[in-house]
């Protein structure tokens, strides 16, 4: 039907077939210009530029950007696009990160809200990306130049109607660590992969309003009150460490509040006032061991008589949300009398992460994020019928270790549901950036964070795309990888997980083949998730993509060998890492295990050399992660034999 359109369109007049539509480009050729405000044009000239070099791309047109007055000089019927006029008659007030898009006697006035002291308005660049991604399809799968898809088009035409857009999520985030840990100077090119990764973020509306801040809110506590009020703090059941002795091996950052204690929620008060009282105020526990065994405390808990060791590691056999809603309602009642406006914000994690007993109502307005599996259906509902306001910070970045771990389906039908169920926003710990096998399910993530109702089909015809003539192997390739992970299941994860459903994943934890930590079992786990008997079947695939396109179509070539490269880093990983951790577990190793296992590093060293200026994966990061947490996948992380 497409083809019987366009052939049917290509006998109209011009003028017939742009009717209802304001002309950017005809024929190749430039039809309109961008006018920049004239006071503070130079804030305007990166994100004119950004969309000028994309239709650019797409159409071959330069887009020119002229002032106001020789815009009056231009011919007739050129259109304008005037960026963010201060002297637009009824200058529309934006909320935050809103945008309009308003046509008017042949042109468009682009209006993009600018929070005070921001040196350019995000929502601007989403209603310059608006004009790209609905009238020439720009579809931004990845960083940087290859993974900006811009098909190639004669004409740029867009509707003459107006536009109003606010993103519906509160908080929409996919952390991007590249900054984390690097010492010494950055080269060009790992600037660039940090320029690229955060326009990539940018062009997918992450970001988020109202002042919402959250984390384990009380990391800072021990410094600033152990001394002058001990009686703040959690202490352990004889027998275990404190944090108040100096060789205790759990970091003051993990130190939970004595809850019951009215003085701590004075302190908090206190720092509340000296906060602002905003309306929104983060009151999330720490993150580890240590949780409250005083009397008054336990008290709180339901069910009681909970094993008094396994509350202070806060197990996940024990269930302590009671104890934390008694305390959050009585904070709430206490702060709503300095700001009756205040919402409080935590996370539902770790032992607290199961939704509180139906007699154990959240009594104030709190949002909860949600650390869980995305299968946690029972969880969502069971916080939201207890009064929560709702948002996602999950943990599922470090699942796979860099393999094809493509959930597509079951992540897409439970962010749908949570959309249809209050989701006020999404934070994902952390994006890895194994962009060459997990990147469609960063793509998909991102594109339902800007509209979580977009029906799956959408998404993986957009990602496709790309691929031109390969397009139908490639979607055979995700078919393939979202059948290997329906067989997967879902991983414990940090925070652990409501989810009880059948999981080989979490067999491998049970049966002690993978360990149950999440930042080194993953590493163990690809050898079983991804051995090559289920690599080589995907690898066929990715060969007819780059037999369909090599010859006729070089960046869908490109694009499918970003793939297969992907693939080749993770099995040079998933090797050297199945060596690795058999020494490790084992304590030891016979000379030519050794040999081996510096052998496996190497190559894989070599290899990630050849992609360290890519966006395949972000080598210097996933070097400093695997060093940091000492992951056995280099010799330097294990004791040398």
């Amino acid at each position: 039907m497409k083809t019987l359109f366009y052939a049917a369109c290509a006998l109209l007049p011009l003028a017939q077939l742009f009717a209802g539509k304001l002309v950017l480009v005809e024929n190749g050729k430039p039809r309109s210009a961008v006018i920049l405000p004239g006071a503070d044009a130079a804030r305007y000239e990166p994100l004119a530029e950004h969309f000028i070099r994309i239709v650019e791309a797409s159409t071959g047109a330069r887009i020119p950007v002229v002032t106001r007055e020789d815009f009056a000089k231009l011919p007739s019927g050129t259109t304008g696009l005037f960026l963010d006029p201060a002297d637009f008659p009824d200058r529309p007030e934006l909320p935050e990160e809103a945008y309009r898009i308003l046509p008017r006697a042949g042109n468009l006035y682009l209006f993009g809200h600018r929070p005070a002291g921001a040196t350019v308005s995000e929502p601007l660049r989403w209603a310059l990306n608006h004009l790209l991604e609905e009238n020439l399809q720009v579809r931004f799968l990845w960083p940087g130049e290859l993974g900006t898809h811009t098909p190639a088009r004669a004409e740029f035409t867009v509707p003459e109607e107006e536009v109003s857009w606010q993103p519906p999520l509160l908080v929409r985030n996919l952390r991007i660590p590249l900054s984390y840990g690097y010492k010494g100077e950055k080269s060009p090119q790992y600037v660039r992969m940090e320029e690229e990764a955060e326009q990539w973020a940018a062009n997918h509306q992450m970001g988020r309003r109202g002042g919402i801040r959250y984390g384990h809110a009380f990391t800072h506590w021990w410094a600033r009150h152990s001394k002058d009020h001990p009686d703040y703090f959690a202490t352990p059941p004889a027998g275990m460490p404190s944090p108040v002795d100096e060789n205790s091996p759990y970091p003051a950052r993990s130190v939970k509040l004595r809850l019951s204690n009215r003085a701590v929620i004075e302190q908090i008060a206190r720092d509340y006032e000296q906060a602002g009282a905003p309306d929104f105020y983060n009151v999330c526990p720490n993150d580890g061991v240590g949780y409250d065994l005083t009397p008054a405390t336990l008290e709180w808990d339901i069910p009681q008589g909970q094993p008094l060791e396994e509350i202070w590691k806060g197990t996940q056999t024990v269930q302590l949300s009671a104890r934390y809603v008694e305390f959050w309602n009585r904070l709430s009642a206490r702060l709503r009398q300095i700001n009756p406006k205040v919402t409080l914000l935590s996370y539902a994690y770790s032992s607290y992460r199961m939704p509180p007993p139906p007699q154990r109502p959240l009594t104030g307005p709190m949002m909860i994020g949600i650390v869980d599996s995305w299968d946690a259906y029972d969880s969502w509902k069971g916080w939201r019928d207890a009064g929560a306001t709702l948002f996602l910070r999950p943990n599922w970045g470090y699942a796979a270790a860099g393999g094809p771990f493509l959930p597509l389906r079951e992540i897409h039908r439970f962010l749908q549901f949570a959309g249809r169920n209050g989701l006020a926003g999404f934070d994902l710990d952390q994006m890895m950036g194994y962009w060459g096998t997990e990147g469609p399910l960063y793509y998909l993530l991102a594109r339902m964070l800007e509209n979580p109702e977009l029906p799956l089909e959408t998404i993986l015809e957009e990602y496709t795309s790309a691929f031109g003539a390969a397009a139908p192997h490639i979607r055979r390739y995700l078919d393939y990888w979202q059948t290997r992970a329906e067989e997967i299941g879902t991983p414990g994860g940090a925070g652990g997980t409501t989810d009880t459903t059948p999981s080989y994943y979490r067999e491998l934890v049970r049966s002690g083949k993978t360990s149950g930590n999440f930042l080194h079992g993953p590493y163990e786990a690809l050898q079983y998730l991804f051995p090559e008997e289920t690599v080589s079947p995907a690898l066929a695939i990715l060969d007819q993509a780059e037999a369909a396109v090599v010859q006729s179509d070089r960046k869908a070539w490109q694009r499918v060998n970003f793939l297969k490269q992907g693939l080749e880093q993770m099995r040079l990983a998933r090797d050297a890492a199945a060596l690795g951790h058999q020494i490790k577990n084992a304590g030891t190793a016979t000379d030519a295990e050794w040999q081996e296992f510096e052998k496996r590093s190497a190559a894989l060293a070599r290899y990630r050399g050849t992609l360290a200026s890519t966006q395949v994966m972000w080598v210097p990061f996933i070097n400093y992660y695997e060093n940091r947490y000492k992951v056995a996948i280099r010799p330097r992380n294990l004791p040398q034999p």
